[in-house]
């Protein structure tokens, strides 16, 4: 091979590997939110907002949660148009006084409320959180919420699993079924008393011909966690019959599910400091 010829095909080939360095990279798809969970304390009101780098999906979502922990009691007690700080204080200001703003020797009412993160991760956040009462006694309520930190939309839970409702209600019922029964006998064995066994199982709608409870559970209410789906059977008991009340929450591994498009990216991701 002459020297011109060796020349010639050297330069083919540094334009060939030209061309291949210079291909465009491939287009990688957008990160997925994640949002830094902040709290806004007042006495006992410990109430969760967001940061997003949107900020107008930060805001939908902080409004959502005050709406949900601030004004879940009285709405009328709080100006929604508030800031929230000064949300908490009117909502502190209502449990601390009475009609005729004289001061109470202990709070009434609405007097407090917290939040449990669960899952924050893949674009999607879900949260727990308790609202605390005083009358007579004391109360709390639980809810659950889970949002899209793309849209800042709260969320079905048929938008996450693509079950079907008749599905889930079967596989409830029969998760229920199992505990109800286990819990009578405990309860039968411990008190050996007729009246008690008979006042749980009525209260949990339990069916001694079928052995299974006659109410429905309510899936609109759900909570997500990186490892398990939570759904819930609630049933009020007064305070002195609390002992009696079972666990209300039943988990279902995802891998016994079918999570849609929109919850699959929150399990691929890694976790950190939230409840498996």
């Amino acid at each position: 091979m002459s020297l011109l010829t060796s020349i010639k095909w050297g330069a083919l080939w540094l334009t060939g590997a030209s061309l291949v360095s210079h291909k465009a990279p491939a287009q990688l798809a957008p990160a997925l939110p994640h949002a830094r969970v902040y709290t806004v304390q007042r006495g006992y009101y410990n109430v969760p907002q967001v940061a997003l780098p949107n900020a107008v999906v930060a805001r939908r979502i902080n409004q959502r949660l005050a709406r949900l922990l601030v004004q879940c009691e009285d709405p009328d007690a709080v100006d929604s148009l508030a800031t929230l700080p000064r949300q908490l204080q009117q909502a502190k200001r209502a449990s601390d006084f009475d009609e005729n703003k004289q001061l109470l020797a202990n709070s009434q009412g609405f007097i407090g409320c917290s939040y449990t993160v669960l899952l924050n991760q893949g674009g999607l956040l879900s949260l727990a959180y308790q609202c605390d009462f005083r009358w007579n006694q004391e109360a709390s309520t639980t809810g659950h919420v889970t949002f899209d930190l793309r849209t800042g939309r709260p969320l079905r839970l048929a938008q996450l699993v693509a079950d079907s409702a008749t599905q889930l209600q079967r596989r409830m019922q029969a998760a229920i079924n199992r505990r109800l029964k286990e819990h009578l006998a405990e309860i039968t064995e411990e008190y050996g008393d007729s009246v008690t066994v008979a006042y749980v199982a009525d209260r949990y709608g339990w069916d001694w011909a079928t052995k299974s409870v006659g109410l429905t559970a309510d899936l609109s209410e759900f909570a997500l966690t990186p490892k398990r789906l939570l759904l819930f059977y609630k049933v009020d008991f007064q305070r002195i019959n609390a002992p009696f009340q079972m666990d209300e929450t039943y988990q279902f591994s995802y891998n016994s599910l079918k999570p849609s498009p929109l919850l699959k990216p929150a399990l691929a991701h890694p976790t950190t400091n939230v409840p498996r």
